[in-house]
């Protein structure tokens, strides 16, 4: 694998983005080995200054060797018992395998109308704060999947939209000074300043 292969396989979104879209079928997707991605992901870095994994709700051997090379991990879970009892398993095994609470951001995104828990009671369970809220969205989110119009495209103004960018922009923001200021931290001064913010 190499620079003029990704390049390939590489798709440009109107928006601006370039994607590295997921197999078409079960049968390609066997395919992409862990060994492929750690092979992909220096290549992504060397092309393009944010590089943004989606993986899948798994701690297959492939997305271990995502986590290992990523600087930070999103974690997204939703209000209620069970996506809390899935998120405590979740903390406990980034613990066994020794990963820094510095290097994650827990993200509670209001699927539902009304919460089941509240941010409070969330975080007093885990015993971790929440880096970012994100807002009830209706259908807003699912039809833009339905239509494939990207709801920061279709409607930029969106309280889901606008609480992304903002989480964004700070993120960014925080790496770019980090990026200036390398030889005083680096990467884990940036990411300790992006968890402590958020948490303020």
């Amino acid at each position: 694998i190499d620079i003029d292969v990704l390049e390939s396989l590489i798709l440009h979104h109107p928006s601006g983005l370039d994607i590295l879209a997921a197999p078409p079928s079960p049968q390609t997707a066997e395919l992409v080995t862990a060994a492929a991605v750690s092979a992909v992901l220096p290549l992504a870095r060397s092309q393009y200054k944010w590089v943004v994994v989606d993986t899948s709700a798994t701690f297959s051997e492939l997305n271990l060797g995502v986590i290992d090379r990523s600087d930070l991990l999103l974690l997204v879970a939703a209000p209620d018992l069970t996506s809390l009892k899935v998120t405590r398993s979740m903390l406990d095994v980034f613990s066994a395998l020794l990963t820094p609470a510095e290097k994650r951001v827990l993200i509670l995104n209001q699927t539902p109308a009304k919460a089941h828990l509240k941010q409070d009671d969330f975080e007093q369970a885990l015993g971790e704060r929440i880096g970012l809220m994100l807002p009830y969205a209706d259908d807003a989110v699912l039809d833009s999947i339905d239509h494939g119009v990207p709801l920061a495209t279709a409607d930029p103004s969106h309280p889901f939209i606008t609480a992304l960018e903002s989480f964004a922009m700070h993120l960014a923001d925080v790496k770019t000074k980090a990026q200036v200021q390398a030889k005083r931290g680096g990467l884990g001064q940036w990411v300790q300043g992006v968890i402590g913010s958020l948490r303020r």
